[in-house]
């Protein structure tokens, strides 16, 4: 030894002639944080006191009952703190948080396989489709939006499901758009808080949009998350599948703001081409983002030989001076549409959501 030992490498070594060698348990017995001790072993150790089995295990090489001597002359300082060790990751402690994460993740990942929207009763419903309402931009219909979110809130048997671009969000490289809006990002965030609470319970379902994927982008996390929470809904930043039930019926659905694949001539290409070379595995799939109406379109699908619905959700922008600039197609059409579903397994889209909510009620007084 180069020097004497302090009064907390002396207590560990102590314990270590007690025959207790576990780390964790050498701390709990002295009441001290477990890298205290590794930092301690590791000074031991180059002073010869403690020596390293196989494994990280340390035997004391001080016989029982020697205590240590101060040599004739300390020539060493003694350091009472964080060391360089102090700050290294431990890969024990690190593998057991990872684990714990890893617990957690897969328990969502088979929780998301077997997600259910059981709606009530068993007299038809209507579920409106609600997709680009881009809050804070100047040519957006703000009247169109609070009517209908307002006719959901106040009509039985009416739900909604929302599939993205909520507001614009112009942040990051497009951060030069926002100065032609009329609010700021803030009042956005405000309008879209409004909009949710003005639904409530009868939003069943939200999947994120392009436009709120540049917050993750630029600042890493996802803030409509945030602006739902506490809501009683399904919801998840890219992609929804659920089963939709009512009744004795059960229809597997699948919601993204877009799918892979696009085409001129054809709404429902991404759609269609995950029904036919994809996982295909729902009957009504749903995306809004090319703001080209809502239209309805059925395929075949040949490995489950039954007919499957698309629906490409149109936008409540009434004006697209973006999509103009860059010589996008655009087309002036309600954002919202909706679907009627009967329990015993019928349902009929609607491109117009009060045709849609007239149809639901003549069914369901027996019409």
């Amino acid at each position: 030894m180069s020097r004497p030992l302090s009064e907390l490498e002396t207590n560990i070594v102590e314990v270590c002639r007690r025959g207790v060698n576990n780390r964790a348990e050498i701390a709990r017995q002295l009441g001290i944080a477990d890298s205290t001790v590794r930092g301690a072993y590791r000074r031991l150790a180059k002073l010869g006191v403690l020596e390293w089995t196989r494994g990280g295990t340390p035997n004391t090489k001080l016989p029982a009952g020697l205590e240590p001597v101060a040599p004739t002359q300390n020539t060493a300082a003694a350091i009472d703190g964080l060391t360089p060790e102090d700050h290294l990751t431990d890969g024990a402690e690190l593998i057991e948080h990872l684990i714990a994460r890893q617990d957690k993740a897969m328990s969502k990942a088979l929780r998301r396989h077997s997600q259910a929207v059981t709606l009530p009763g068993d007299k038809p419903v209507a579920v409106a489709l609600l997709s680009d309402l881009h809050f804070g931009n100047a040519n957006t219909d703000y009247k169109a939006i609070r009517a209908d979110a307002e006719l959901i809130r106040d009509t039985d048997g009416l739900f909604a499901v929302a599939l993205g671009d909520y507001h614009d969000n112009w942040i990051g490289k497009l951060i030069w758009v926002a100065n032609d809006q009329p609010v700021t990002l803030e009042n956005e965030l405000a309008l879209v808080q409004h909009w949710l609470n003005t639904l409530g319970d009868k939003l069943v379902a939200a999947v994120g949009g392009n436009h709120e994927s540049r917050t993750k982008r630029a600042a890493g996390f996802d803030h409509l998350k945030l602006l739902l929470r506490g809501s009683e809904l399904l919801y998840d930043a890219d992609e929804i599948p659920f089963a939709l039930k009512l009744g004795s019926a059960e229809w597997k659905c699948k919601l993204r703001h877009r799918w892979k694949g696009r085409s001129i001539y054809n709404e429902s290409h991404g759609m269609e081409r995950d029904l036919h070379f994809g996982a295909g595995n729902w009957d009504i799939a749903m995306q809004g983002h090319t703001h080209r109406g809502t239209v309805f379109r059925e395929s075949y699908d040949e490995r489950e030989g039954k007919i499957k619905l698309t629906v490409q959700i149109g936008t409540y922008e009434f004006h697209d001076r973006y999509a103009i600039q860059l010589g996008m197609t655009h087309r002036q059409q309600s954002g919202s549409g909706a679907i009627v579903f009967c329990p015993d397994g019928r349902f009929q889209g609607f491109r117009d959501l009060q045709l849609a909510v007239e149809f639901m009620r003549y069914l369901r007084k027996g019409g």
